[in-house]
């Protein structure tokens, strides 16, 4: 029997409790989860192979490294931080931009469509694409700009000022990024500004504090647990491959340690990109909770086209002189 004749669709503009907005996170993967993986899958299994590639050139590097200092060399440390790891978080950040857009892009057309996201191609994602990605990358660039600022504040504050300031000036940083988390959906899901998506963003953000602390948190213990669980065997053989490395081994250099260093790295880099639309999708539901909550959005909406709405016109009275 077909899904979408059993249950109800999920509408997007709803106030939700806080048990509710982690039902609602599941449901959307439970019943969206075969687009959803061939969508990521086909869009990121080359960047999650090109990470395995970069990580597993820095796993050399690291674990030779290692070795070196065993050995009594006085090589700089520095040197890890090479440019295999540069592409290693390239890749990763690549990864994260296809992965949430697409996410976004599914909840856009789920929620416009009566036919939910049953029979959907790429070609119905196309003309999204990208400009939610644009939109992505620029709160993305503002929330890095912000923190640059809020370092280099920081670093300022500690030469000139008392420890007591700074310790008062990191609490109070960690509190205003936490209202940011509703600028992205805001941005996404609604025509505006980016200036508008900022100055809403961070109102609605303020009003709903503690349900995003404490989404986050449930959100991340879920997605953190999952990663560990399948970068488990990568980090044994991080340990296997360094303790050959120390005693001097061939083998830790080998073909077999490079293959299974590509092969491992790229699987984890792919579960960690699957796993990422849980967090995009219950921040994106709170954004949608938080804004029915105190703009009534669907409120608003129904009477703008209720306006819109023309009375039907009675012919028979506006040919009234014409009858017999």
């Amino acid at each position: 029997m077909n899904i979408y004749n059993e249950k109800p669709k999920i509408v997007f503009y709803r106030q939700r409790s806080f048990g509710e907005l982690i039902n609602v996170t599941f449901d959307f993967i439970r019943e969206n989860w075969k687009p959803l993986l061939r969508f990521i899958t086909y869009l990121i299994l080359p960047v999650a192979l090109l990470q395995g590639v970069s990580f597993g050139s820095f796993l050399d590097d690291y674990m030779g490294t290692i070795a070196d200092a065993a050995n009594g060399s006085e090589d700089n440390p520095l040197a890890l931080f090479g440019v295999s790891y540069l592409f290693t978080i390239l890749f990763m950040f690549v990864g994260y931009f296809i992965v949430t857009t697409v996410t976004y892009v599914l909840m856009q057309l789920y929620d416009e469509s009566p036919q939910r996201l049953k029979g959907i191609t790429f070609d119905d994602l196309k003309p999204r694409f990208w400009h939610v990605m644009g939109r992505v990358l620029v709160t993305f660039l503002i929330a890095v700009a912000i923190g640059v600022a809020a370092i280099l504040l920081m670093v300022a504050v500690s030469v000139v000022a008392t420890p007591l300031l700074l310790f008062i000036l990191i609490p109070a940083g960690a509190v205003l990024a936490i209202p940011y988390s509703l600028v992205t959906p805001l941005y996404v899901f609604e025509d505006c500004s980016v200036g508008e998506a900022l100055q809403r963003g961070y109102r609605l953000g303020f009003k709903s504090f503690w349900l995003i602390i404490g989404l986050s948190i449930l959100l991340s213990i879920i997605v953190q647990f999952i990663s560990g669980v399948v970068s488990l065997p990568i980090s044994i053989f991080m340990g296997v491959k360094g303790f050959l490395g120390v005693q001097g081994d061939s083998a830790a250099n080998g073909p077999v340690m490079t293959i299974l260093s590509f092969l491992l790295s790229s699987v984890s880099a792919y579960v960690t990109f699957l796993v990422t639309p849980i967090m995009t999708i219950g921040l994106a539901y709170l954004y949608s909770h938080t804004v029915e909550k105190e703009d009534g959005l669907t409120n608003s909406r129904d009477i703008a086209n209720f306006e819109q709405m023309t009375m039907p016109r009675h012919t028979d009275i506006d040919n009234f002189d014409q009858l017999v």
